[in-house]
């Protein structure tokens, strides 16, 4: 629950030598943040 350190993942993720922008998906911090918070909920 961390924001700042999700963050700084969200940031890392989403620099464009990651292989996730191989997925079918538009990427963006606000996709992202809402998939981690999905999986938290899960998990949770």
């Amino acid at each position: 629950n961390n924001r700042e350190q999700l963050d700084r993942v969200i940031a890392h993720t989403l620099r464009p030598v990651e292989s996730i922008h191989f997925l079918p998906v538009e990427l963006n911090a606000e996709t992202l943040r809402a998939a981690f918070e999905k999986v938290e909920r899960f998990a949770g």
